[in-house]
Formats: C-alpha cells, sequence, structure tokens
C-alpha cells in the first residue's frame, strides 16, 4: 500500500515538474545491470532532478526489480530478489 502512495505523490509531481530523466527512460529502466557509464551519467542526472525525493521514496516502498531509480540501480539478486546499489555521486 505504501508503494502505491509513493506512486500517487510522484505521479502528482511529475505533473507540475518534468524529471531530470525524461526521454531517456530506455537507460533507466533497462532490464538487465548498467554499465559503468550508465550508471555514472544517470547519477549525474538524478542528483540534480527536482524530483529526486519522490522517486527515491517510491523506489524505496516498491523496491523495483531493474532500474535506476533517484540515482541507485536496482538489480535482481540470484535469490530473485530486488537489492540495490547505490552510486557515490547520490550517497
Amino acid at each position: 500500500m505504501r508503494a502505491r502512495a509513493e506512486y500517487q505523490t510522484l505521479s502528482e509531481a511529475m505533473q507540475h515538474t518534468r524529471p531530470n530523466c525524461e526521454g531517456w527512460a530506455d537507460i533507466f529502466t533497462a532490464d538487465g545491470p548498467a554499465d559503468i557509464e550508465t550508471v555514472t551519467f544517470t547519477a549525474e542526472l538524478c542528483c540534480t532532478c527536482p524530483l529526486l525525493t519522490e522517486c527515491g521514496e517510491f523506489a524505496r516502498a516498491a523496491r523495483p526489480g531493474v532500474g535506476i531509480w533517484a540515482g541507485i540501480e536496482y538489480k535482481q539478486s540470484a535469490a530473485g530478489r530486488p537489492r540495490k546499489t547505490q552510486t557515490k555521486e547520490t550517497a
């Protein structure tokens, strides 16, 4: 239920403010792990995004299986559970 509420908050914020990742969805939501250049590029976009907080709150609640959310790369673990890898740019 918390993920739904955080998604609603993020969606409402996006109606008034465009995220820095707009137009880059393919690299933020890739199905596999990102290479270091992609992680660095996305972290730089995220750290100045006006929706960083809302995006991060949603990601922490939803625990996405893969992708980069609020500068954090989420990956599937060997057990199939999501895990996150925080970059030093967003730490």
